[in-house]
Protein backbone atom coordinates (compact mmCIF):
# COMPACT_ATOMS: atom_id res chain seq x y z
CA UNK A 1 0.00 0.00 0.00
CA UNK A 2 1.56 3.27 -1.10
CA UNK A 3 1.00 6.35 1.03
CA UNK A 4 0.84 9.82 -0.43
CA UNK A 5 2.43 12.28 2.02
CA UNK A 6 2.09 16.06 1.71
CA UNK A 7 4.89 18.16 3.23
CA UNK A 8 4.02 21.75 4.15
CA UNK A 9 6.16 24.31 5.93
CA UNK A 10 8.45 27.30 5.80
CA UNK A 11 11.60 25.60 7.17
CA UNK A 12 13.25 24.41 3.95
CA UNK A 13 15.91 22.40 5.81
CA UNK A 14 13.40 20.49 7.94
CA UNK A 15 11.04 19.85 5.03
CA UNK A 16 13.96 18.66 2.88
CA UNK A 17 15.17 16.33 5.66
CA UNK A 18 11.67 14.83 6.08
CA UNK A 19 11.36 14.48 2.32
CA UNK A 20 14.72 12.73 2.10
CA UNK A 21 13.83 10.38 4.96
CA UNK A 22 10.50 9.38 3.42
CA UNK A 23 11.61 9.28 -0.22
CA UNK A 24 13.92 6.35 0.59
CA UNK A 25 10.85 4.21 1.29
CA UNK A 26 9.19 2.41 -1.60
CA UNK A 27 5.71 2.72 -0.10
CA UNK A 28 5.77 6.52 0.36
CA UNK A 29 5.02 9.07 -2.34
CA UNK A 30 6.12 12.50 -1.14
CA UNK A 31 4.50 15.69 -2.42
CA UNK A 32 6.01 19.00 -1.34
CA UNK A 33 4.35 22.40 -1.51
CA UNK A 34 6.20 25.54 -2.42
CA UNK A 35 7.27 27.39 0.73
CA UNK A 36 4.47 28.34 3.08
CA UNK A 37 1.60 27.45 0.74
CA UNK A 38 -2.02 27.66 1.83
CA UNK A 39 -2.64 24.38 3.66
CA UNK A 40 -6.33 23.88 2.83
CA UNK A 41 -5.74 24.39 -0.88
CA UNK A 42 -2.60 22.24 -0.89
CA UNK A 43 -4.45 19.34 0.76
CA UNK A 44 -7.33 19.64 -1.69
CA UNK A 45 -4.97 19.68 -4.68
CA UNK A 46 -2.62 16.89 -3.55
CA UNK A 47 -5.24 14.58 -1.95
CA UNK A 48 -2.65 13.07 0.41
CA UNK A 49 -3.15 10.19 2.81
CA UNK A 50 -1.11 12.04 5.46
CA UNK A 51 -0.14 15.68 5.94
CA UNK A 52 3.15 16.67 7.59
CA UNK A 53 3.28 20.25 8.78
CA UNK A 54 6.43 22.06 9.84
CA UNK A 55 5.55 24.71 12.38
CA UNK A 56 8.83 26.15 13.55
CA UNK A 57 7.08 29.25 14.78
CA UNK A 58 3.67 29.71 16.37
CA UNK A 59 1.20 30.66 13.66
CA UNK A 60 -2.49 31.06 14.54
CA UNK A 61 -3.41 31.11 10.85
CA UNK A 62 -1.71 27.74 10.34
CA UNK A 63 -3.66 26.28 13.27
CA UNK A 64 -6.90 27.61 11.78
CA UNK A 65 -6.00 25.96 8.48
CA UNK A 66 -5.24 22.68 10.27
CA UNK A 67 -8.62 22.88 12.00
CA UNK A 68 -10.32 23.48 8.66
CA UNK A 69 -8.55 20.53 7.03
CA UNK A 70 -9.42 18.28 9.99
CA UNK A 71 -13.10 19.22 9.68
CA UNK A 72 -13.50 19.31 5.91
CA UNK A 73 -10.86 16.86 4.63
CA UNK A 74 -10.12 14.57 7.60
CA UNK A 75 -6.79 12.77 7.45
CA UNK A 76 -3.83 12.19 9.77
CA UNK A 77 -1.82 15.34 10.39
CA UNK A 78 1.74 15.13 11.74
CA UNK A 79 3.30 18.29 13.12
CA UNK A 80 6.99 18.98 13.67
CA UNK A 81 8.00 21.90 15.88
CA UNK A 82 11.44 23.11 16.89
CA UNK A 83 10.78 23.81 20.58
CA UNK A 84 8.60 22.39 23.33
CA UNK A 85 5.54 24.58 23.82
CA UNK A 86 2.75 22.99 25.89
CA UNK A 87 0.19 25.62 24.83
CA UNK A 88 0.96 25.11 21.15
CA UNK A 89 0.77 21.34 21.64
CA UNK A 90 -2.69 21.61 23.23
CA UNK A 91 -3.89 23.99 20.52
CA UNK A 92 -2.50 21.79 17.74
CA UNK A 93 -4.12 18.63 19.07
CA UNK A 94 -7.41 20.50 19.57
CA UNK A 95 -7.16 21.67 15.96
CA UNK A 96 -6.81 18.09 14.69
CA UNK A 97 -3.12 17.17 14.78
CA UNK A 98 -2.67 13.40 15.20
CA UNK A 99 1.03 13.49 16.09
CA UNK A 100 2.89 16.43 17.67
CA UNK A 101 6.69 16.07 17.57
CA UNK A 102 9.44 18.29 18.95
CA UNK A 103 12.54 17.93 16.81
CA UNK A 104 15.92 19.43 17.51
CA UNK A 105 18.99 19.53 15.32
CA UNK A 106 18.63 15.83 14.45
CA UNK A 107 15.46 14.63 12.78
CA UNK A 108 14.19 11.31 14.15
CA UNK A 109 13.15 8.45 11.89
CA UNK A 110 9.97 9.84 10.33
CA UNK A 111 8.38 6.61 9.09
CA UNK A 112 7.28 5.28 12.52
CA UNK A 113 5.92 8.72 13.39
CA UNK A 114 3.80 8.74 10.23
CA UNK A 115 2.60 5.15 10.78
CA UNK A 116 1.68 5.89 14.41
CA UNK A 117 -0.25 9.02 13.36
CA UNK A 118 -2.23 6.98 10.83
CA UNK A 119 -3.03 4.31 13.43
CA UNK A 120 -4.12 6.90 16.01
CA UNK A 121 -6.22 8.73 13.44
CA UNK A 122 -7.98 5.52 12.36
CA UNK A 123 -8.59 4.50 15.97
CA UNK A 124 -10.02 7.91 16.83
CA UNK A 125 -12.30 7.88 13.79
CA UNK A 126 -13.50 4.33 14.59
CA UNK A 127 -14.18 5.26 18.23
CA UNK A 128 -16.19 8.31 17.16
CA UNK A 129 -18.17 6.27 14.66
CA UNK A 130 -18.94 3.64 17.30
CA UNK A 131 -20.18 6.30 19.71
CA UNK A 132 -22.59 7.53 17.08
CA UNK A 133 -23.87 4.04 16.31
CA UNK A 134 -24.41 3.40 20.04
CA UNK A 135 -26.28 6.69 20.38
CA UNK A 136 -28.05 6.43 17.02
CA UNK A 137 -31.47 7.02 18.50
CA UNK A 138 -30.32 10.22 20.22
CA UNK A 139 -28.61 11.40 17.02
CA UNK A 140 -31.69 10.76 14.89
CA UNK A 141 -33.93 12.54 17.40
CA UNK A 142 -31.67 15.57 17.23
CA UNK A 143 -31.61 15.47 13.43
CA UNK A 144 -27.85 14.95 13.24
CA UNK A 145 -26.29 12.84 10.53
CA UNK A 146 -22.94 11.17 10.69
CA UNK A 147 -20.14 13.66 10.17
CA UNK A 148 -22.14 16.67 11.28
CA UNK A 149 -21.95 18.96 14.26
CA UNK A 150 -23.25 17.08 17.26
CA UNK A 151 -21.59 18.12 20.51
CA UNK A 152 -18.68 16.19 21.99
CA UNK A 153 -19.43 13.89 24.91
CA UNK A 154 -18.85 15.33 28.35
CA UNK A 155 -15.71 14.64 30.27
CA UNK A 156 -15.93 12.45 33.39
CA UNK A 157 -15.81 15.52 35.70
CA UNK A 158 -18.91 16.94 33.96
CA UNK A 159 -20.72 13.67 34.56
CA UNK A 160 -19.58 13.59 38.19
CA UNK A 161 -20.87 17.13 38.79
CA UNK A 162 -24.25 16.13 37.38
CA UNK A 163 -24.11 18.52 34.45
CA UNK A 164 -26.43 17.79 31.53
CA UNK A 165 -25.03 15.09 29.31
CA UNK A 166 -25.38 15.56 25.55
CA UNK A 167 -25.51 12.68 23.09
CA UNK A 168 -22.10 11.61 21.74
CA UNK A 169 -21.02 13.21 18.45
CA UNK A 170 -22.25 11.70 15.21
CA UNK A 171 -19.14 11.47 13.08
CA UNK A 172 -18.41 8.77 10.56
Amino acid sequence: MSLRVLLVGPDCDLVAAVELSLSRLADMEVVRTAGDAALVEAVAAAAPDVVIVDMTRSDPDRLDAIRQVAQEQPRPIVMFVDADDPLLMEAAIAAGVSSYNVVGATLPDVQPIVRAAIALFRRYRADRGGACRRAGVACRKRGHRQGQGAPHPPSPPERARGLPVAAPPCHG
